[in-house]
This record gives C-alpha cells, structure tokens and sequence, in this order.
C-alpha cells in the first residue's frame, strides 16, 4: 500500500505492508534482490470499530538510519532504527491525544505521505484534515513542530535536494503546495 523508499546506497528497498502491519526489506545480493527482514509495527487494530492497522507512505533518513513510517488507520507515525530492524518509537498526530486541553481540535487524521528534510527534520502529510505536519526527531524521540494547512489533500512529498523546500502534490485541487521548511 503506498509506500516504497529506497535506501540512500541504492543495495536495499523498504515497501509498506498494509494491512499486514508490517513493513518489509528487500535487498541486493549476487545481482538479484529478496526479501530480507519484515519489521512488525505491532498495533493490534487501527482506530474505530472493526479496522484494521495500515501502513502507508514510508521514507528513508537521508543518513540511512531510520524509516519513518505513516500509520493511516492509527492517525500516527512510526520511527524505525534500521540498525536494529525494531521500532524505535511512535507518535500519535492528533492534538488532543499529545495536548488533553485541545480535545476535539482536528488534525493529524489518515497520514499518508512522509518525507525527509534533513535527518532531523521530517513531514507527514494528513489527508482529512488536509496539512503538512512538520516532525523534529532526534534519536528515538519524535516531536511535533508544525502545523501548516493546506488547500488539497498532500497525497505526494518530496523535498529539495537541500532540504530547504517541501512540495506537496494536493488531490483535489490539481496543485502543488511549496513550504519553506
């Protein structure tokens, strides 16, 4: 589902699981690639009655260290430390999950693209409540920097080669949004 990165060396890959829950690794070996590790995210349903978890868009630190990942149906994304093939932390993308004193503020619902900036800096886009969601990370830790509305729903990111700007292809209205990061 969605998600396809590929490692700053070009000998590995990483694509989404889905449903599965999972992301896998595919790497190359005697000029032919096969699956390598599979990465369990290790939620047990996705938020709601009957749903299932979802792994979305995935990207590759510049640095080839970690993965960030886009849970859809956990309104969440997940830190992986390729080093060692684990989770190294998750962050929940609603406001009134992070802050209880903005309950009920929209934001942070069905994430699905992500991008690197720099290896400290990230973004995820949102598609319902239609924003691109700036990330600090450090280490393990993952930390929400911003909040930037935008017109259409962010179904694509990619960032300059120097990190400097964001675009952001936006269905429904047939643009690209840019942000200075």
């Amino acid at each position: 589902y969605l998600g396809l990165a590929w490692a700053p060396h070009a000998d590995r890959f990483y694509v989404s699981g889905g449903d599965d829950d999972d992301v896998l690794e595919f790497t190359l070996g005697g000029g032919r690639w096969s699956q390598g590790r599979a990465v369990a995210l290790g939620h047990a349903a996705g938020l709601g009655v009957g749903i299932k978890p979802e792994v979305a868009g995935l990207a590759v630190a510049p640095d080839g260290r970690r993965l960030l990942v886009a849970n859809l149906e956990n309104d969440s994304v997940s830190l992986i430390d390729l080093d060692r093939g684990a989770v190294a932390a998750e962050l929940d993308l609603r406001p009134g999950v992070l802050d209880p004193s903005r309950s009920g503020q929209p934001g942070g619902t069905f994430p699905q693209p992500v991008a690197w900036v720099s290896n400290a800096k990230a973004y995820v886009g949102t598609l319902r409540d239609r924003e691109l969601i700036g990330l600090d990370i450090s280490g393990d830790r993952m930390s929400i920097a911003s909040r930037t509305g935008v017109r259409g729903q962010p179904t694509a990111l990619l960032a300059s080669a120097d990190g400097r700007t964001l675009f952001a292809a936006m269905d429904n209205t047939d643009g690209v949004a840019v942000l200075d990061t």
